[in-house]
């Protein structure tokens, strides 16, 4: 009777750590996507305030990406060590989803403008910007990938 306890409890908690491993690796692989979009920078890293910011963004994971029209940007600012959102003044043609497409597909590579508008901000030295887009998997809408892309404004 003991060893059946005992194997019943072992098999609990062996199936407990394995429901634990499996949502920490799904976590984990959607932030290893986010991480796999390579960045390249046109204009950029340093940018001064009345300056694009060009991007390319190439996706070197098997996934598709479907993004927004305006790849959901976001613009954020550190100001006095807390981060501020920003208007992006950057404007986008269309109104379909920007899909990255898996590596190795002609379409896993393409480019996104930002422009932060600074006007408001009052920029007397370099300063910390970050730009955030975020999208979906293609077949899965509920995984969200966020990818925060940093850069710098020169006044």
């Amino acid at each position: 009777m003991k060893s059946i306890r005992l194997t019943f409890l072992s098999a609990i908690v062996i199936l407990t750590l394995a429901i634990i491993s499996c949502s920490n690796s799904s976590e984990q692989q959607i932030a290893d996507i986010a991480d796999s979009i390579e960045v390249s920078y046109q204009t950029g890293p340093q940018i001064g305030v009345h300056q694009d910011l060009t991007i390319w963004i190439k996706n070197q994971t098997k996934y598709c990406v479907s993004f927004p029209p305006d790849f959901g940007i976001k613009v954020f600012a550190e100001i006095n060590k807390n981060w501020q959102e920003v208007p992006n003044l950057g404007t986008f043609l269309g109104n379909e989803p920007r899909l990255l497409k898996p590596k190795g597909d002609i379409f896993a590579e393409t480019s996104l403008d930002a422009r932060p508008d600074v006007s408001d901000l009052g920029l007397t030295q370099s300063t910390n910007f970050y730009v955030s887009i975020s999208g979906h998997l293609c077949d899965d809408d509920t995984v969200l990938v966020e990818k925060k892309i940093p850069f710098v404004v020169v006044p």
